[in-house]
């Protein structure tokens, strides 16, 4: 069974073209003018329940068991040259199974010829902030655990890109929504249990966020809150 080793994860961040792909390929996996790379698709959902791209240029080293691959930028969208046509915009479903060669010339299954292909990197839902998580994965762990409201990043995964995938475990809001949670009074002391040094948050700042995610709580706890100062 062959092996991957994931490469230019020592950078930064992601490249975002083909060609500074096969660049790290080259360099590192010794890749050449008569190799081809294959470029590979998984269907990434994010907490947010937005679907996104998880796009690696793989390499298969011929007569070995060993492979590379290095990881693009996340992405719903790519721009490339096609035909006489400059900076087209497709969509990375696109992508899926298509081969480069040397040049960065990328083949897709359809038969067409992208050149200078750029994925287009999405919008990662980032607007929630540090309080916001921590009340979300308190509020959860505070419920038997919430081992059923996170999953691994790996599921969903198409099957021959899964183990290129960290099998981290993140909050799925999509198994958040309409979830029955217990009093604000009572995640609110869980937290501060769980946290005694950070300021705890009011039950308001809890509602809101709780609310956010689509989870439910008790209404007369939530329609007292109207009485009480909110501090944020």
């Amino acid at each position: 069974m062959r092996s991957y080793e994931i490469l230019g994860q020592a950078s930064q961040s992601s490249p975002r073209t083909i060609v500074d792909a096969l660049a790290v390929l080259e360099k590192e996996a010794a890749f050449g003018e008569d190799d081809t790379a294959q470029i590979r698709i998984g269907q990434l959902q994010l907490p947010s329940r937005e679907t996104v791209g998880l796009v690696l240029v793989v390499f298969d080293m011929p007569c070995t068991d060993k492979g590379y691959a290095v990881p693009l930028r996340t992405a719903k969208q790519f721009y490339a040259d096609h035909g006489s046509s400059r900076r087209v915009l497709f969509d990375v479903g696109r992508f899926d199974e298509a081969v480069a060669d040397w040049k960065g010339n990328v083949f897709l299954t359809t038969g067409e010829t992208l050149r200078a292909v750029e994925v287009v990197p999405a919008r990662l839902p980032l607007k929630h902030t540090k309080l916001d998580w921590r009340i979300v994965h308190g509020t959860v762990q505070f419920m038997l655990g919430g081992g059923s409201c996170y999953r691994s990043l790996r599921e969903g995964v198409d099957p021959s890109i899964a183990a290129m995938v960290p099998d981290l475990k993140i909050i799925d809001a999509s198994r958040l929504a309409g979830l029955d949670v217990p009093s604000l009074e009572s995640i609110a002391a869980y937290l501060a249990e769980r946290n005694p040094a950070a300021r705890p948050p009011s039950l308001q700042k809890i509602a809101d966020t709780l609310a956010d995610f689509g989870m439910r709580f008790p209404r007369h706890t939530r329609a007292s809150l109207s009485h009480r100062p909110a501090t944020k």
